[in-house]
């Protein structure tokens, strides 16, 4: 019951406050592409327009959301965007938890736990943004199960994963970094080839993406050792802490922990979960190149972030338990932990509710500018973002 009412929880709060407006990259990802989508002339021109990158990001299931919208209701609705987007959580929760079968005492207990940790709803703006929803939000499934499935020694469930992971590089760049995460549990268990094979896979999937960002890159300098380290550490600890300062102190404790526990158990124990942490700190380091120019408190301000944190958090805290706290003491140290996540959850859900209105508000205030002016829709170039919605609404892509 715990498990179900964790995972339903985002949902709720997405059906309570969606709308059905634009914000931000919303414009430019849904609806300048079936703008063009539908006046381009050739198949070519099309298969370019779903293959045209959004920055280094291909997100290919952002646009076929959007298409997908359309196409049943007419037109855009980004009511429905947002509550097909957090489908992403209990999907990616269900995925989390099927390395659970068939472990140990304590599995109910330990899926109690990572469901309150992981579900606490702190990535408002995953949640209420569509393209945020449809690019953050749900590379995490498809990441997943690649990660969970690429360690089965079924064929079939291979296959799914290899899908999984093309599905994450198309969803969201770092989608990629998931073949080489799996590469760091095949070396521990001495499975060399698969190792190897995993890296090759990533860094066929990795070239495009690095062609992409080249423009974006020349123009931001890469940061320092340093910068990149506090960086990493404030968006892994993102999602318990009160401010930076204090995320980067208690990421630091969580990175020493992985390691810690990745050097002193055999991956053999629970690969796929070592796989995860693994993909966690990997996306941390691609975000900091490029995004630590605005300084390591970005990575916690900007809650989209959150979510792979409190993915980090919920596996160590039970790899913490299951392989280090002797079985005698375990259910207690079970307990513990469940009741710290349901602590966080209720302080996550408390911060949430003014967090969704005020994304509410915003949203809100401006479809009635765009009602009443025609204009200053949120977007950074309001100009442009402007004559798109003047040619959505022309064209019934969107009804503002």
């Amino acid at each position: 019951m715990v498990v179900i009412a964790a995972a339903l929880l985002p949902l709720l709060l997405v059906f309570y406050f969606a709308f059905d407006a634009p914000i931000w990259d919303d414009i430019d990802i849904h609806l300048d592409f079936l703008i063009r989508l539908g006046q381009a002339q050739t198949f070519s021109e099309q298969l370019g327009l779903w293959f045209h990158p959004n920055g280094e990001h291909f997100v290919l299931p952002n646009k076929a959301a959007a298409w997908l919208c359309q196409a049943f209701f007419g037109s855009v609705n980004y009511r429905a965007l947002l509550i097909a987007g957090s489908l992403a959580v209990p999907i990616s929760l269900a995925l989390l938890l099927v390395p659970l079968r068939g472990s140990q005492r304590g599995a109910l207990w330990g899926a109690a736990m990572m469901a309150l940790i992981f579900c606490s709803p702190r990535y408002d703006q995953s949640l209420l943004w569509a393209s945020g929803a449809w690019q953050h939000m749900w590379e995490l499934p498809f990441a997943l199960g690649f990660l969970v499935f690429v360690f089965s020694n079924q064929r079939r469930l291979q296959i799914v994963s290899l899908v999984c992971a093309v599905a994450a590089t198309l969803t969201q760049g770092n989608g990629a970094l998931v073949l080489f995460a799996a590469a760091v549990p095949f070396a521990f268990m001495r499975s060399g080839r698969r190792a190897v094979a995993c890296g090759l896979i990533g860094l066929l999937l990795l070239i495009p993406l690095v062609i992409n960002s080249l423009h974006s890159a020349a123009s931001a300098p890469l940061p320092s050792l340093p910068e990149l380290g506090v960086y990493v550490c404030t968006f892994l600890g993102s999602g318990i802490g009160f401010s930076a300062t204090s995320a980067a102190i208690l990421g630091t404790f969580l990175l020493a922990l992985h390691l810690f526990l990745q050097l002193r158990t055999s991956s053999r124990d629970a690969p796929a979960y070592f796989a995860i942490l693994a993909w966690c700190v990997l996306t941390a380091a691609a975000n900091a190149i490029g995004r630590a120019g605005f300084g390591a408190s970005y990575a916690w301000e900007q809650t989209r972030y959150q979510l792979p944190s409190l993915l980090y958090i919920a596996i160590l805290a039970w790899l913490t338990v299951s392989l280090l706290v002797p079985i005698g003491q375990r259910k207690i140290a079970l307990v513990v932990t469940t009741l710290g996540g349901a602590a966080l959850f209720i302080f996550s859900l408390i911060g949430a509710v003014p967090a969704f209105q005020s994304r509410h508000d915003l949203a809100e205030s401006a479809a009635i500018r765009w009602s009443y002016f025609k204009g200053y829709p949120e977007h950074p170039s309001k100009e442009h973002a402007t004559k798109i919605l003047l040619a959505a609404d022309r064209l019934g892509v969107y009804r503002p």
